[in-house]
């Protein structure tokens, strides 16, 4: 993770526990949902000798207690969601004010064995996701998620391929 940091790419807490965030955040109080992000940020910090500055929510599932602890951990910006654009989120009528860049691209694991697509083609596939609809259509930034745990997707030859296509 170092590494990926050291080479340029944004780095930042996705969840302590990712199975735990998605099974137990529905309905979680915010002591719960405070200790969850606490951990994950006092491990982060423990890798990388600084706080985290961006947050990706496990499952891309939040409740309003971690939409509140996004500003109060001090977080650049966060990409809790999917979508096409940023925005700053309303949780009813409440306004959250850390940015989200929404995850607009799927993820590696939700490409890899459907319709085709292999560890061979799969950076062809994520990069047609970028192209425009149209001519006509304007250029439009995206984010791409890769987890950490991923990196076992190498041992599948995936890392070539996308290294190729300089993603």
């Amino acid at each position: 993770m170092r590494r990926a940091r050291d080479e340029g790419f944004e780095v930042g807490v996705h969840s302590w526990d990712h199975v735990k965030w998605q099974d137990g955040l529905d309905g979680a109080c915010a002591v719960w949902t405070g200790y969850q992000m606490q951990l994950a940020c006092d491990r982060f910090t423990e890798i990388f000798k600084e706080a985290p500055r961006t947050h990706g929510a496990a499952g891309w599932q939040m409740n309003v207690h971690a939409m509140r602890l996004t500003q109060a951990l001090g977080f650049d910006y966060c990409s809790d969601g999917r979508g096409l654009f940023p925005h700053l989120p309303v949780w009813n009528a409440e306004l959250i004010r850390c940015p989200q860049l929404p995850t607009t691209l799927p993820t590696l694991d939700e490409l890899i064995g459907i319709d085709g697509v292999t560890a061979e083609n799969v950076a062809e596939r994520l990069l047609a996701h970028t192209a425009p609809s149209t001519a006509s259509s304007p250029a439009v930034d995206h984010v791409f998620t890769l987890h950490a745990e991923h990196s076992r997707l190498a041992g599948a030859g995936v890392s070539p391929h996308l290294d190729a296509h300089a993603l």
